[in-house]
């Protein structure tokens, strides 16, 4: 914003006086994730923005100017919670970030977790900052987004629901591909016993006949059978 100081009008002055104290307003800030301890669930993150700043020059025009803004220090990681369950994820250096500035000094209640008074008067201070890890730019945008799941992935392994199912995978695997390989597997194995064959051991008289379990061995089956059905209806 420039003002020379021989054309300012009030409507200037105002305009000035309301652009410098928005500028001056912490509120919510975009930013990046620097440090996380997972003890405390704090952070030190930086803003991902300059703050402006004017300054008289010495032809009497107001001239902005950019500066870095602090480091947001301790700041507590909000934490998907409730119910006494919680859902964490490893936050490391580079996460962006949405960084909000308490109305209030947050000093109590973050000591306590309890309704008490302001300990301190500060306003819309950067040491009343919570964190909420997950906001993206473009570049850091999810890849493949599954828009028929609700989905927590890391890497190549994904946990999604739908309405009715659970699909359990990674890039070469489904959890429920896996169980029907295996209980195929096994009903293979079951058909095979229930067909043993005995040599007789005297008297020449050829082989016997199946063994005396060999329905136990094929009820094996119909069971595994029973318990993909159930899999498939629950699994993708």
């Amino acid at each position: 914003m420039t003002i020379v100081a021989n054309d300012v009008t009030l409507s200037d002055l105002l305009m000035f006086f309301k652009k410098d104290i928005f500028s001056s307003l912490n509120c919510h800030a975009i930013g990046t994730i620097y440090s996380f301890d997972p003890a405390t669930q704090t952070c030190q993150a930086t803003i991902n923005y300059k703050q402006t700043y004017y300054r008289d020059s010495k032809t009497g025009v107001q001239e902005t100017y950019f500066e870095d803004y602090p480091p947001v220090v301790g700041a507590p990681v909000i934490i998907l919670a409730g119910g006494g369950a919680n859902l964490t994820f490893p936050i490391k250096q580079g996460d962006e970030c949405l960084i909000l500035f308490n109305d209030r000094d947050i000093d109590n209640w973050w000591a306590s977790g309890q309704t008490k008074e302001n300990k301190r008067g500060r306003m819309h201070s950067f040491t009343d900052a919570i964190v909420l890890v997950g906001l993206r730019s473009l570049a850091k945008t999810v890849t493949n987004y599954d828009t028929t799941h609700a989905q927590l992935s890391w890497g190549n392994a994904k946990l999604g629901i739908t309405d009715s199912k659970v699909l359990v995978s990674n890039t070469t695997n489904t959890l429920n591909d896996l169980l029907q390989e295996l209980i195929a597997e096994v009903q293979s194995l079951a058909a095979a016993c229930a067909a043993i064959k005995v040599t007789a051991v005297s008297g020449g008289l050829g082989t016997s006949g199946p063994p005396q379990n060999a329905s136990d061995i094929t009820a094996v089956s119909g069971e595994l059978s029973a318990t993909a059905t159930k899999i498939a209806a629950l699994l993708e």
